[in-house]
């Protein structure tokens, strides 16, 4: 059983604050797309969905992400590990978020990547929200999202 999208978008609601998904195609800008949308700058916990084209298979969430990481001296939180850092500077398997979007869409043959964006409510952790997601994801289909090489 594959674990179906509205699935993990309840889950992910019950601990973070949806934002309107994102839709990145081919040769997009990921920095655009961040900047042109309305979701804040914060911690968060995302996943992407391959969108299929409509004779195609159905679409199927094929990465698990987190953005924040809690350090010792408060000082020390870097912005890039907030949400849009995350998305625009991160590399996917050593290269840039967007030229990997890119190649990954060309190469599954797809029609885009739907991103979705949870800010983590009170005082959860990120990492935390993402290990209990992935959990979830692991236990409906027996392994990790595609772009998800380890955990």
């Amino acid at each position: 059983a594959v674990m179906k999208i509205d699935q993990m978008i309840d889950y992910l609601t019950i601990r973070g604050i949806k934002q309107p998904p994102l839709l990145f195609h081919k040769g997009d800008s990921i920095k655009k797309l961040i900047e042109n949308s309305n979701i804040p700058d914060e911690w968060a916990v995302y996943f992407f969905v391959a969108k299929h084209f409509k004779d195609n298979k159905p679409d199927a969430i094929v990465y698990i992400g987190k953005a924040g990481t809690l350090k010792k001296k408060a000082n020390e939180k870097k912005e890039a590990q907030k949400l849009h850092g995350r998305l625009i500077k991160g590399k996917q398997q050593g290269v840039r978020r967007g030229r990997f979007l890119t190649s990954y869409i060309i190469n599954n043959k797809l029609e885009a990547i739907e991103i979705y964006c949870f800010i983590v409510k009170d005082k959860l952790l990120p990492s935390y929200v993402e290990a209990e997601a992935i959990q979830k994801y692991y236990n409906e289909n027996a392994t990790l999202p595609d772009m998800n090489k380890s955990f």
